[in-house]
């Protein structure tokens, strides 16, 4: 192999290899909204991986007293990026 093709194959692999900066962030005052929706309150928020550097959210969202509630969730990829709707996908819905 000569030496101009070893460098191209080095230059190569390093650009492949290149960090992309990712959306989160550790600062508290720009974090990734996950629902902003202002017309219900959004309590007992759960997380677990996804297995690719992504995350699943669940959340109960509804009135303070839980009279009624719905389960919604939302799926973000490592990125940081919503994968779901915008103010997550309702799970399941009712009263009591």
């Amino acid at each position: 192999m000569t030496a101009n093709k070893k460098i191209v194959i080095l230059v190569t692999a390093l650009l492949c290899a290149w960090k992309a900066n990712a959306q989160w962030t550790s600062d508290p005052t720009l974090n990734t909204p996950v629902c902003t929706t202002a017309t219900t309150q959004q309590m007992f928020p759960q997380a677990s991986g996804d297995g690719n550097g992504g995350v699943y959210i669940t959340w109960l969202e509804g009135n303070a007293d839980l009279s009624s509630t719905m389960i919604y969730a939302q799926h973000l990829s490592a990125s940081g990026t919503k994968l779901w709707a915008a103010g997550g996908v309702e799970v399941s819905g009712g009263s009591g």
